[in-house]
């Protein structure tokens, strides 16, 4: 309820996805993952649906692993913690009309 203001309330919440791990967590994925679910699972159990947003990765196949991963221990929390009648969606995003160079001037930054 932390989030919700005198006559607002945030019926769903959006968090970053990070397929690269955060650059905060020294780019590690169980830390990154870790602090994710502590997120959802704060989230749902205030009573808000949630979406992960993963910003965009250069590695495909990455990104389709980091999904299935993490659709997967989330499904278990929320069975785990008895919130599945809380929803959690995942929005996967590409890049925008950026020049080629400065995408890579971006990734050297994330990894």
């Amino acid at each position: 309820k932390a989030l919700d203001k005198e006559g607002q309330k945030f019926s769903k919440v959006y968090l970053a996805g990070h397929p690269d791990g955060h650059a905060g967590l020294a780019h590690s994925p169980e830390a990154t993952a870790k602090l994710l679910e502590s997120k959802v699972e704060m989230l749902l159990r205030d009573g808000h649906d949630v979406g992960v947003c993963a910003q965009f990765c250069f590695d495909p196949l990455k990104m389709i692993g980091w999904l299935h991963a993490t659709r997967s221990s989330v499904d278990e929390l929320m069975k785990k913690s008895e919130l599945t009648d809380r929803n959690v969606t995942y929005h996967m995003s590409v890049p925008g009309p950026t020049p080629r160079a400065k995408l890579k001037r971006i990734a050297e930054i994330c990894v």
